[in-house]
């Protein structure tokens, strides 16, 4: 009685090994098997009894914890051949598609292709949690540039000490009377102020236009010289509080991309916990 070991075959060649060894026992004859557990004779003793039935019997001579002996022993030569027959004419007459799709799916069972997906789930997880690693950590520091940002607009709109006229004011500016300009909003109000100050006092024209006026005189007009000088300035402060309250939404559009990102990458890290946590196939 022979004895074969396949505890340490690698995994195709164990499953080939346990699955062809009923071929390898003679009739009358026995084998043994020494296998690492129980879950791996269970199919081999199915596929046995499927098309061998009647011809092997199993028994297990030892079923400790690390090691199993399964004995398959082979009945007399004339219960086995009249087996055999019986299991020839039943394949003979089975149609050959459908032994074709039962040997596709024995080697589908059989492909170790387990260790493959293992490896595939576990590259899309590290990926994923990297992934989310890295929005996880830009998303903060957007933030925080972003209110870098804002805190100096203020600083440098608060140093200029605009403020708003404590009476005149256009009834939708009416909250603002007396206050400093320190904000986005604050800055874009002021601004039109200013374009209606300017437009007032120059009758609707522009810098560019009395410019040209002034030089078709010969630029010998100092009623005109004071109007450009006018029209200068308030477009200049003009232009400079419109760039402060470009800039004001710049930063809040940083920081709520920063916030977007944070809650991404939070989720694609939450994404990567969920691959973890969730069962390999076997």
């Amino acid at each position: 009685m022979s004895e074969r070991g396949v505890r340490f075959a690698p995994r195709a060649l164990r499953h080939a090994t346990v699955f062809g060894a009923p071929d390898a026992v003679p009739a009358g004859g026995a084998m043994v098997l020494v296998v690492p557990h129980d879950p791996l004779p269970l199919p081999l003793l199915a596929r046995v009894e499927q098309r061998d039935r009647g011809v092997f019997a199993a028994e297990y001579p030892q079923r400790g914890p690390e090691v199993r002996r399964l004995r398959l022993s082979c009945r007399p030569p004339g219960a086995a051949t009249a087996a055999r027959a019986v299991r020839g004419r039943r394949d003979a007459q089975r149609p050959r598609t459908r032994r074709v799709h039962h040997q596709e799916n024995q080697a589908k069972e059989e492909k170790p292709g387990g260790h493959v997906m293992d490896g595939a789930h576990r590259r899309t997880g590290v990926l994923v949690r990297m992934s989310g690693a890295a929005l996880m950590a830009a998303g903060p520091v957007m933030v925080l540039r972003g209110r870098m940002g804002r805190k100096e607009i203020r600083t440098e709109l608060a140093a200029q000490r605009i403020t708003f006229p404590d009476h005149g004011l256009p009834a939708h500016l009416a909250a603002l009377a007396g206050r400093s300009v320190e904000t986005g909003a604050q800055a874009h109000a002021y601004a039109e102020l200013i374009k209606e100050h300017v437009a007032q006092a120059t009758g609707g024209r522009t810098y560019a236009e009395i410019t040209e006026e002034l030089h078709a005189t010969g630029d010998d007009d100092e009623k005109l010289a004071q109007l450009r000088q006018t029209a200068f300035m308030g477009e200049t402060l003009r232009g400079s509080l419109l760039s402060a309250y470009q800039a004001w939404h710049l930063t809040t559009l940083v920081m709520g991309l920063g916030g977007v990102l944070t809650g991404l990458g939070a989720a694609l890290v939450a994404t990567a916990d969920a691959l973890g946590a969730q069962p390999h196939r076997p």
